[in-house]
């Protein structure tokens, strides 16, 4: 096994727990959202800013709403976290940073069951780490060695596109927006504080439908909320997040080690 391979299904699996977070629907209310967190990255880089929009009729919620899935598929990077609780208790949080491609990243899937599991891209490389939790029920006899490690993946010629990426999150609320009416009739827009900065919400008229989109009052009106029955978002540092850098070499696990230790992963 190659490497290269372990790293796609690495990417799968993120993939699958992303998806199951952001398109399942669960019954449960999703818990309550706070702040999203982060590590530093060692290195910066500059992003470009959004282009400049033209001014668009606010008052209209389908507008609003389309002109912030436009600006936020053109920022160069930014920071999505996503909250969901399933109808059996399980817990999961999911957190991606950086570029909107996936190319310079970092992307954690938390679950109350199955633990805590994080990829990040840096470069040529891709660095995979877990918690003991998360190791222990993929590599169970190594699991309190490794965890906190990162394991390494090399680049073997080309490389699938990471799929767990901020245009994933992005496009996945495409599917709720489509199937919710965004007419005056059933959704407000009311100006609002949100994260120590104006906003405007677009919220469903009949409360039982728990349903609001918050965006900056800023022409762009880059999205900063989303709070539906089944998932909670909430996005933040857009164009201006740092690039990550390949984590330090005393944390990483020695390439044999990280093969072996990457290819107990689910196919």
């Amino acid at each position: 096994m190659t490497l290269s391979s372990t790293g796609r299904r690495t990417t799968a699996l993120l993939a699958i727990s992303f998806a199951a977070v952001l398109l399942a629907g669960c019954r449960d209310e999703a818990p309550a959202a706070a702040p999203p967190s982060s590590t530093a990255p060692t290195s910066a880089t500059s992003a470009a800013p959004s282009p400049t929009k033209a001014a668009i009729d606010t008052t209209d919620p389908g507008n609003l709403v389309r002109a912030s899935q436009i600006s936020a598929g053109r920022a160069a990077n930014g920071h999505a976290v996503t909250w969901s609780r399933s109808s059996g208790g399980e817990i999961t949080r999911l957190d991606v940073r950086g570029r909107t491609d996936g190319a310079n990243q970092e992307a954690t899937v938390n679950s109350s069951l199955a633990g805590i599991c994080t990829t990040r891209t840096a470069g040529r490389g891709r660095f995979v780490k877990g918690d003991y939790t998360f190791w222990s029920k993929n590599h169970a006899d190594r699991a309190r060695e490794v965890a906190g490690k990162w394991a390494p993946e090399t680049d073997e010629g080309a490389r699938k596109p990471e799929v767990v990426t901020l245009r994933f999150v992005i496009n996945s609320l495409e599917t709720l927006y489509a199937s919710t009416p965004m007419s005056s009739s059933t959704m407000s827009v009311t100006p609002v504080t949100y994260a120590s900065q104006q906003a405007l919400r677009v919220a469903a008229r009949d409360p039982a439908a728990n349903l609001s989109i918050t965006v900056t009052a800023t022409p762009d009106h880059l999205p900063l909320q989303v709070i539906s029955p089944s998932v909670r978002v909430t996005y933040s540092e857009w164009n201006t997040v740092p690039a990550y850098a390949a984590p330090p070499v005393a944390d990483q696990l020695p390439q044999g080690e990280a093969a072996d230790l990457l290819s107990h992963l689910p196919k």
